[in-house]
């Protein structure tokens, strides 16, 4: 007998995006993953979102039309509601890459006891076209020496009963960073498993709040001032800004060298699964096996 998949509950919260909510819908629909709970969220409309909506709701498995106070109001309304085994959200203007729910329960059925799965992601312009990928874990030093939650949102899947035992919640004060919030809430109490897996494509364009790089940033150093009471995070937020700084021909290989000698936390050690979608073999490795410094 064929093991059935675990559920994955996804929300998209939706609002104003009648150009992009279609092609979203679209991207989850046609996975044809046979334990989806799919939830849909819009805050009431007024472009004909709701048209697009009322036409795709026998597909949904709750659809949901009521005023919220953001995005991050909606998704904790989608958590109350999910019953899925891990949980993500996928905003209205963003993709899933074919097979991206299967790669996701593959990754989750050779590492059960991990609590969330962090994967990769492509950027595409406003028409669809690729203009970049994310994957911080392989690329960024801030992500791995400095303590940053680089984690692409729409390629993070979380089991929902971490969340729920452990009373964590999207801030729905914040309207832009409350993903990294909710990662960096995760991190005390578990690692992420890592993976290759590209889950997503994350839509850039003028109007979406990721854009809002005034707003980004005031949110961002309020996280950060709030982060100074804590010893290990003031210490990470001066190295930050050494490795920012001109002097950062110095400062990097310093602090990569005392993360090498085990003098300095770094995120080496945590676990890889690197699975090679196109032969289908898998390869399982440490973080420190993926970098070059």
């Amino acid at each position: 007998m064929t093991q059935l998949k675990p559920r994955i509950t996804l929300v998209t919260p939706s609002f104003n995006q009648v150009q992009f909510i279609e092609q979203t819908i679209d991207s989850i629909l046609s996975q044809n993953y046979q334990n989806l709970q799919y939830i849909v969220i819009d805050a009431g409309s007024t472009d004909g979102t709701i048209t697009i909506l009322k036409r795709y709701e026998k597909y949904f498995d709750q659809l949901i039309i009521e005023s919220d106070n953001g995005s991050a109001d909606a998704i904790n309304k989608g958590l109350i509601l999910a019953d899925g085994e891990w949980f993500n959200w996928l905003n209205s203007d963003d993709l899933l890459l074919p097979n991206a729910l299967d790669l996701l329960a593959e990754h989750a059925r050779r590492w059960p006891l991990k609590t969330w799965i962090s994967g990769c992601k492509v950027n595409i312009d406003e028409a669809g076209r690729m203009v970049g990928c994310q994957a911080p874990w392989r690329e960024d030093i801030n992500f791995w020496l400095l303590g940053e939650a680089l984690f692409p949102q729409d390629a993070t899947f979380i089991k929902t009963e971490f969340l729920r035992c452990n009373n964590i919640r999207l801030d729905s004060r914040l309207q832009n960073v409350y993903d990294t919030v909710l990662y960096l809430n995760l991190l005390v109490y578990s690692e992420p498993l890592l993976v290759s897996s590209v889950f997503s494509a994350m839509r850039w364009h003028s109007s979406q709040k990721t854009a809002n790089s005034s707003q980004r940033s005031k949110e961002t150093k309020a996280i950060i001032t709030a982060q100074k009471q804590l010893p290990d995070q003031f210490k990470n937020t001066i190295a930050r800004r050494l490795c920012r700084s001109r002097m950062h021909i110095m400062t990097i290989p310093f602090f990569a060298v005392l993360a090498r000698c085990g003098l300095w936390p770094s995120r080496r050690q945590w676990d890889v699964d690197n699975f090679n979608v196109w032969n289908l073999t898998f390869e399982c490795k440490k973080l420190k096996d993926f970098l070059t410094l």
